[in-house]
């Protein structure tokens, strides 16, 4: 799969995934993507530190802390992906329960 990282100086985005919902190809910010890959920046940061490895630490949770989250604060709820609209089916489970893993 190739992921593709979109750079800026305020947060970075996931273009072009393919989300839970395996029926919706190439979109952008998947919430469950950025979210994974948001918990991936920081875990590899905690084993940096374990390893004493500051420099590394920094560049992980840089990045980490950048990763684009999706949220609609008009309505209080993430949305799957950019360009989601409420009431579109999704086929994925895993978008629901989202909520709860934030």
């Amino acid at each position: 799969m190739i992921l593709r990282l979109q750079l800026s100086w305020l947060f970075s985005c996931l273009t072009e995934v393919i989300p839970p919902d395996e029926y919706a190809e190439n979109v952008n910010n998947s919430v469950f993507t950025n979210m994974i890959a948001t918990r991936s920046l920081q875990f590899a940061a905690k084993v940096a530190q374990m390893c004493q490895l500051p420099e590394r630490v920094e560049h992980y949770s840089y990045y980490a802390d950048r990763i684009y989250i999706p949220f609609d604060s008009s309505v209080g709820y993430h949305p799957e992906y950019s360009g989601y609209m409420i009431g579109m089916i999704t086929l994925s489970l895993n978008i629901l329960s989202f909520g709860f893993a934030c």
